[in-house]
């Protein structure tokens, strides 16, 4: 007690901080994209954030949300098998920065393990918000103009982001719900605002103009009739994909429940072309609506 008396920054309630500080000073530094082998006995600047929601779990790897060390940057920090995220980390160095796409910041390898540090992070998707649009800060009391206005950018936001993803001659190939992020951009729980941003490009192909490659990928639900058939398949499949998800987002704004769209597709929408048709003729028939339901 002695000790801490004269030595204030070792008191326990100060260790923990002074141990931050000491781990932060000692840790490796990454240039943009840099990819590193990691001994055992070095550390890496990218620390996990405990907080609730702080962890998602993907097809081929863990998620969870880091801070880089020296700094107040988030990040997304995805972990898994070296061969199964292997292509991912290849079309994700060829991405330049975007406010549509996740970004890279780092990759590493550590403990037989690829690491994929990425940017935004981002609690929550687009299927969870379809499911439940509260888990979306600032839904629950915001008012219906800004709620539908807010739903009529991301429309615009996904097709320019999948534009720009075309122009770099990559197909995302698994365009679903649960592949867009809600990146909250909002300064408090208050205020409703998010931007959506593709992530997860581990089925993504980078292609050239005339390529086409042979169905697979994509989750059923959202593929393509040329994918579910087992055809060759350009980019006209994303734009397929990113049409059902127009179709659910429509739905919401319609405020249409989500249940009578899946019960008219219960299996795919490529494969319920008579079901698709339904859904689109229950939404309303004002200009913008017969416009939204022509794309």
């Amino acid at each position: 007690e002695k000790l801490f008396q004269y030595v204030p920054c070792l008191k326990p309630a100060y260790l923990d901080e002074l141990l931050e500080w000491q781990s932060d000073a000692l840790a490796l530094r990454f240039a943009p994209k840099q990819h590193r082998v990691v001994e055992k006995n070095e550390t890496v600047p990218f620390k996990g954030v405990r907080q609730p929601g702080g962890i998602r779990s993907g097809a081929v790897g863990r998620v969870i949300k880091v801070r880089e060390a020296g700094t107040e940057l988030f990040f997304a920090r995805k972990s898994g098998d070296i061969k199964a995220l292997a292509p991912e980390l290849d079309i994700l160095r060829g991405l330049p920065p975007s406010d549509h796409n996740v970004s890279l910041r780092a990759s590493y390898v550590k403990d037989g393990s690829l690491h994929l540090v990425v940017r935004p992070w981002a609690k929550t998707d687009l299927s969870q918000f379809i499911s439940n649009p509260e888990v979306l800060p600032g839904w629950a009391t915001g008012e219906n103009v800004q709620k539908s206005a807010l739903i009529v950018g991301w429309l615009n936001c996904l097709a320019v982001g999948l534009a720009k993803l075309h122009a770099q001659h990559i197909k995302h190939k698994d365009i679903k719900p649960a592949n867009i992020l809600l990146a909250d951009t909002s300064e408090d729980d208050y205020t409703l605002n998010a931007c959506p941003v593709f992530c997860d490009f581990g089925l993504s192909k980078l292609f050239s103009e005339q390529s086409k490659t042979v169905g697979g990928g994509c989750t059923p639900y959202y593929q393509a009739p040329e994918q579910l058939e087992g055809r060759h398949a350009g980019r006209a499949a994303d734009v397929f994909s990113l049409g059902c998800v127009f179709l659910e987002l429509a739905f919401m704004l319609a405020n249409k429940k989500r249940k009578k769209l899946t019960k008219r597709v219960p299996t795919g929408f490529a494969s319920s072309p008579e079901g698709v048709g339904d859904c689109i003729a229950q939404l309303p028939t004002s200009t913008f609506w017969t416009g939204l339901k022509e794309v």
